[in-house]
């Protein structure tokens, strides 16, 4: 009889059914899932209209034992579709097993993210959303943010969305791009979701730069490519000459984007690509205001390990080397003292007070003739100026001896 239903013409198939269904009534899961779904590659829904059509009993069971037969052998059936949801969401109160519901979930959402089915309605999602909105599926099971653009649900909905379904570290910049013009964009839903932020960078980095210097914007513990992202922004617009100076409550939210930056862990390229725009915008602040903000970012650029005699190492960065012969074909690479940069760039904007009590010292310097030029030309200059003699002592003990040639 199961030879005969799975090999029988089309038009044969329903007298064969017919005639299983009078011999072996308790056949109805194997003549459903195995032949019917599995073997001739029929839609769910029309399995199961064959099914009652024939004779067989149907209910909630025929669905459990569909989602058994796949779940045991990890392999989903790829062929379910809209009408098929349909019949397994009238039928979901029905599955009193969690897993089975979980499981007709999951499905559902491989089905919203196919780029082979039709276009998808807000309506109906919301429809649906007995079958997914209980969900908690882990990242490779959540929906890219392409996925759910113009919806036209309400505030709430979407951002309950946002929150359980959605990998906004996907590529965001549309759905960034809808967020803003509805209005959707809240500080819990920017400060919650760090993709979000970067895909704003693309869409409108001055709205994201306002909201950073209003502390709407907060990072905790960023993300690398997001905190550089930021970093290049706030430069850009800050450094528009036309823009007015910062006050005090926007020089407090800038540097507290800024010492947030150590959290940044085993990132010494990303710190070295964006050192210029971070001291840049470490200037701008005022130094009565600036507080311990250089003796925390100056510590982005060590090691934190302390060494034995005091102090820390300079992190090193993994940079092209141009005079390497052949480094381009080869990308032969460098390290580079990341510190040494941020000494280069610090000594343009400090009094030799604020860099003595507040820059972090190395561990021990072996300077290169570039840095020790320049240290040394600026360290003339403000030893011109009246100087504590205890700031003056720290200065060489600390400094000079470590990064000027003996006769500088």
């Amino acid at each position: 009889y199961f030879q005969r239903a799975k090999t029988c013409p089309t038009n044969e198939l329903d007298s064969v059914l017919q005639e299983i269904a009078t011999v072996f009534p308790s056949f109805a899961n194997q003549i459903f899932v195995r032949i019917l779904v599995k073997h001739r590659g029929m839609q769910l829904h029309l399995a199961y209209e064959k099914l009652r059509a024939t004779g067989f009993e149907v209910s909630h069971k025929r669905l459990q034992a569909l989602a058994h037969y796949f779940r045991t052998r990890s392999v989903p059936p790829r062929w379910l579709h809209l009408p098929d949801f349909e019949l397994i969401l009238s039928l979901r109160e029905h599955i009193d097993d969690g897993e089975m519901q979980e499981w007709f979930g999951l499905q559902f959402l491989s089905y919203w993210q196919s780029p082979c089915r039709p276009a998808l309605s807000g309506e109906t999602l919301q429809r649906m959303r007995p079958l997914w909105g209980s969900l908690r599926p882990t990242k490779a099971a959540q929906l890219a943010p392409a996925n759910v653009c113009g919806l036209g649900w309400s505030k709430k909905d979407t951002c309950e969305l946002l929150e359980t379904l959605v990998d906004m570290n996907d590529d965001a910049a549309e759905l960034a791009r809808e967020l803003l013009q509805r209005g959707f964009l809240t500080p819990e839903l920017m400060n919650s979701h760090q993709g979000l932020i970067g895909a704003l960078l693309r869409v409108d980095q001055h709205w994201v730069v306002e909201r950073v210097l209003l502390g709407e914007v907060v990072l905790h513990e960023p993300q690398p490519s997001v905190a550089l992202s930021l970093l290049r922004a706030l430069d850009a617009v800050l450094g528009d000459p036309a823009r007015p100076a910062l006050t005090k409550q926007q020089c407090l939210h800038l540097s507290n984007f800024l010492a947030s930056l150590e959290h940044v862990e085993k990132a010494s390229n990303m710190m070295n690509q964006g050192l210029e725009a971070t001291m840049r915008l470490v200037a701008k602040v005022k130094p009565k205001e600036r507080g311990q903000l250089l003796s925390v970012v100056s510590k982005h650029f060590l090691e934190k390990e302390q060494q034995p005699g005091g102090g820390c190492l300079s992190r090193q960065a993994e940079v092209p080397n141009p005079q390497e012969p052949g480094w381009e074909q080869q990308d032969r690479t460098s390290m580079l003292h990341v510190y040494e940069r941020f000494l280069e760039k610090v000594i343009q904007f400090v009094s030799l007070e604020e860099f003595v009590t507040r820059v972090a010292p190395l561990a021990s310097h072996h300077a290169g003739a570039g840095l020790s030029s320049k240290f040394h030309r600026w360290a003339l200059t403000q030893l011109e100026h009246s100087q504590s003699a205890e700031i003056v002592l720290s200065f060489f003990g600390e400094w000079v001896l470590n990064i000027c040639n003996p006769e500088q």
